[in-house]
């Protein structure tokens, strides 16, 4: 079903974009451009930094986040603050030998 849907939304797209591009010129590239500016925007506003975090503690983070928060457990919350833990253990542990594996 997924393919099923991406190859349909492909090929409304390649169908489209001649004709937008006849009709629009540049315009074309500007519509494009401009949904890729909303999408880099929806993920620097939307989706917290997960660089070194650690898979188990991921349920803690989308907890904490402003806007996610609303829609995660809050129980995972609850159980690493009884374990004395703060956000920014929680959020980010470092790699051993300054962050780089050889």
């Amino acid at each position: 079903m997924n393919v099923s849907i991406g190859l349909g939304l492909t090929f409304v797209q390649t169908q489209s974009f001649l004709a937008m591009l006849c009709r629009f010129r540049y315009g074309t590239f500007a519509y494009y451009a401009a949904w890729v500016a909303v999408m880099t925007a929806f993920i620097a506003v939307f989706l917290p930094e997960t660089k070194g975090v650690p898979l188990e503690s991921m349920p803690t983070v989308w907890a904490l986040h402003w806007y996610w928060k609303r829609f995660a457990p809050q129980e995972q919350l609850k159980r690493s603050e009884v374990r004395g833990r703060n956000e920014q253990e929680i959020c980010y542990r470092p790699t051993e030998g300054g962050g780089t594996k050889s």
